[in-house]
């Protein structure tokens, strides 16, 4: 079965985050490389790095991402990016980041084909402007090729129809929607450090939404831990499951139906987030039916 891919034709709705992991500079630099594509406008944000870390990962959001593109309403990543050690704590920096900042977090199914089809497309068409067209020295070096090929990419690469949107390239459709969309203020996550270095960032009230197949057992995996489904539902079938902070609940749905509700234990305190989400999340407007 298979979950129809929601329609995306605004800014700053839903937003698509991966890594190009493991790829090597002249003289051997091992280096990884992040993106995001707004959806709706086509428009890329990317920044590399020596190491693939949620705290590199949460930086990019806020301070390299989000500038550009705008807050989203969703943000969607694979599961690299909520993937923890402890049972029932899917909350890394990143995701304290988006909730903190009005995003639902939209993790895509493993090898679920579609869901991160936009910024991966973004990623071959930078490895194609970058690291497989020219060769850089070190890590500044490569970032300054980056930016020039986000540049371009954003401003000169002709995705839209102008009688809809008025113009031919992304950066200008998101210009064209500023004074509508959420922007980033002007802090770092560092405002957020202790003297040991590590970040303490509250988790906000929102909405962590994961796309999961229902085993041969009918159950599901989240957070290490391991959510029993009715008997009816059958092996494969798509389960929208969404842990809701602020409620502290975990809504299981089946073809836009709630199918189970069960207490999720959060011991964290709730705080309200910066920007307020969206009512309704990006699955939920869409209907669901598989």
């Amino acid at each position: 079965m298979k979950l129809p891919l929601p329609i995306v034709t605004r800014p700053g709705v839903w937003q698509q985050a991966d890594w190009i992991q493991d790829r090597w500079l002249q003289g051997g630099i091992r280096f990884q490389s992040l993106q995001a594509v707004d959806v709706g406008s086509g428009a890329v944000a990317s920044e590399q790095y020596l190491n693939r870390t949620v705290i590199n990962a949460s930086e990019f959001a806020l301070e390299k991402a989000w500038p550009v593109l705008s807050i989203p309403w969703a943000m969607g990543t694979d599961n690299a990016f909520v993937k923890t050690t402890h049972p029932n704590n899917p909350f890394t920096l990143w995701v304290r980041v988006c909730l903190f900042f009005g995003v639902e977090v939209l993790v895509a199914p493993p090898g679920g084909l579609g869901w991160t089809n936009q910024v991966e497309a973004a990623n071959n068409l930078w490895q194609a402007r970058t690291i497989r067209a020219r060769r850089f020295a070190n890590l500044d070096e490569l970032r300054a090729g980056s930016q020039q090929a986000c540049h371009w990419l954003n401003h000169y690469r002709p995705l839209h129809n102008p009688a809809i949107h008025g113009t031919r390239y992304p950066i200008e459709v998101i210009a064209r929607h500023a004074d509508t969309l959420r922007w980033p203020p002007t802090i770092t996550l560092t405002d957020h450090q202790d003297h040991t270095g590590k970040i303490h960032l509250p988790l906000a009230a929102g909405r962590i939404t994961y796309i999961r197949h229902a085993s041969q057992h009918r159950t599901i995996h989240i957070a290490n831990v391991t959510w029993p489904l009715p008997d009816l539902i059958p092996q494969g079938a798509l389960i929208i499951a969404t842990i809701t902070t602020d409620t502290r609940t975990l809504a299981l749905r089946h073809q836009g139906e709630i199918i189970a509700t069960h207490p999720y234990p959060i011991t964290h305190p709730i705080v309200d987030p910066y920007h307020p989400p969206a009512k309704h999340g990006l699955l939920d407007e869409m209907g669901t039916k598989s």
